[in-house]
């Protein structure tokens, strides 16, 4: 079930720690904001999840289907290599 796609999205774990932690620690505050931002949309997320779970509606999740729309929208935006802009 966690083939190919399960290794490319762990890529980045695969790295040097001790450069990532450098990295991360030199941009710490917008690297911050952008995990507690994060952390309240996976909050919502759940809520509604978990809301959905108790009612049986499985189109009320509005929050997460936006959430995976901004992430195809910014997938799109990502050309692959050797392929020419549109």
């Amino acid at each position: 079930m966690a083939g190919q796609d399960l290794r490319d999205v762990t890529r980045t774990a695969d790295g040097n720690p001790e450069m990532w932690a450098e990295t991360l620690t030199a941009n710490a505050g917008p690297v911050a904001d952008q995990l507690d931002d994060w952390a309240a949309e996976a909050q919502a997320m759940a809520r509604e999840l978990r809301d959905a779970a108790r009612s049986g509606d499985a189109t009320g999740p509005v929050r997460l289907r936006e959430t995976l729309r901004f992430g195809v929208a910014g997938r799109a935006r990502i050309r692959e290599p050797d392929t020419p802009r549109p």
